[in-house]
């Protein structure tokens, strides 16, 4: 008999929808999001374990660093079975669609399918909690993602998150490449591997989100299957992150690839905070971004009537263990103009203040995008998954929105988005096309 009587049962009024949250004896984290009017099943098990995790304590007490991007290899790793089949191959028997991506702070392994539910479960809890190492594999692994390197290498988007990175960050690993470079991925070995994943992938660092129509019970009795015996005294990783400056290390970096239209990311760095006040703020660097360089924006508006850009700009926020920075991204024709307009459209708001009706505006915006995460599984499950890593809930969001005021967000903004904590990446054709 399955005891559910511990399980949370969170309700959202705003959209008369509900969730649980079960924390199983193992430690593992586990989220259900039961709907009847879906057609697709969703499964996420992820470990909050990415490329800034390189120092850390591990099992045996000592602290160790490892090199840059192997939390990318061993999420490639894992899709190997004892047998040596490839994990993909016993999904798409089943009808399923398997994936897995690695970010800065979490790697997260993922299906979808309509029918075999509860079999491809099984088959996600199987190959994450069965590791397969071997030396063999593991140079075949190196050339693989070496191409993949070689491949972003050319990626005009992907080097120019990049650099803006580099120019913002020295010490803090947020800099290094998620995937590592051809050089750091040559010393990934059997041993550090065995060890990464012993130290991250433990049931109190993971998180179990399902979403469709099934009951928690069921689920429970799956994990159970998966995690019965697992080391329940386990705790969560230590990790050692070095303490980053508040300024910028360059302001201006370029690089040369052949691309059509020059692109530009603007980064501002802001200071970090804990990772739960990181997300929730997050959430209104947000909000500022959009008041003042949405779509809806004089500031786009005069952008479009000066031919600066074309399509509307790319704005998000990004916060975690150690690191804020905000994300101003997008293709012109003149990025050094568009830099400068942002500056000045800067120095404009901070010298007047924001514009109070544009806040209402974008208090909506953010509500209409809330509602709309809840529609689209995937970006609802890995939602649930990022928030209950952090000990948060959807409706800690719907609160934050619903209590903010522009006062706050004025407050806010008068001591943040400073010219001097501002980059500009640019990657443009040598020939000027």
């Amino acid at each position: 008999m399955i005891d559910v009587k511990n399980a949370k049962e969170v309700t959202i009024k705003r959209l008369k929808e509900r969730y649980f949250e079960f924390v199983h004896k193992s430690g593992l984290k586990v989220v259900v999001c039961p709907t009847e009017d879906r057609a697709t099943y969703y499964a996420l098990l992820g470990s909050a374990y990415g490329s800034i995790n390189n120092s850390f304590k591990s099992t045996n007490g000592e602290v160790v660093t490892v090199p840059e991007g192997i939390a990318h290899f061993l999420e490639h790793k894992l899709f190997e079975s004892k047998n040596g089949q490839d994990v993909f191959k016993y999904f798409a028997k089943n009808g399923a669609r398997v994936n897995a991506f690695t970010s800065h702070e979490k790697t997260c392994y993922h299906f979808s399918c309509t029918n075999n539910f509860f079999s491809n479960l099984e088959l996600l809890l199987d190959f994450v909690t069965s590791p397969c190492f071997s030396n063999e594999s593991i140079e075949k692994e190196r050339g693989i993602i070496g191409q993949e390197i070689g491949m972003c290498e050319d990626d005009p988007y992907y080097q120019a998150d990049c650099n803006a990175l580099n120019a913002m960050y020295g010490a803090h690993p947020i800099a290094q490449s998620i995937l590592g470079t051809v050089v750091s991925i040559s010393k990934i070995t059997k041993e550090l591997l065995t060890n990464c994943y012993n130290t991250y992938y433990v049931p109190c660092n993971m998180v179990l989100v399902v979403v469709g129509d099934v009951e928690l019970a069921d689920i429970l009795r799956v994990v159970d299957k998966f995690f019965f015996s697992c080391d329940f005294a386990a705790k969560p990783p230590e990790n050692f992150i070095p303490k980053e400056p508040y300024a910028v290390r360059e302001r201006i970096v370029q690089k040369d690839l052949p691309i059509a239209l020059p692109w530009v990311e603007i980064g501002i760095k802001e200071r970090a905070g804990t990772r739960a006040d990181g997300f929730l703020n997050g959430f209104k660097y947000w909000m500022l971004l959009q008041m003042l360089f949405g779509e809806a924006s004089e500031f786009c508006s005069d952008c479009y009537r000066l031919d600066i850009i074309r399509e509307p700009l790319w704005l998000s926020s990004r916060a975690g263990d150690g690191f804020c920075y905000l994300d101003i991204s997008g293709a012109t024709p003149q990025p050094e103009k568009l830099y400068q307009m942002v500056l000045d459209e800067l120095r404009k708001q901070h010298l007047h203040g924001l514009n109070k009706a544009n806040f209402q505006r974008i208090k909506k915006y953010a509500i209409a995008q809330y509602v709309r995460r809840w529609e689209d599984t995937e970006s609802l499950a890995v939602g649930l998954f990022d928030l209950s890593c952090l000990g948060l809930g959807f409706n800690d969001i719907d609160e934050l929105i619903a209590n903010l005021e522009a006062a706050s967000l004025d407050s806010m903004f008068a001591k943040t988005f400073q010219e001097e904590q501002t980059v500009l990446s640019v990657v443009k054709s040598s020939s000027g096309g």
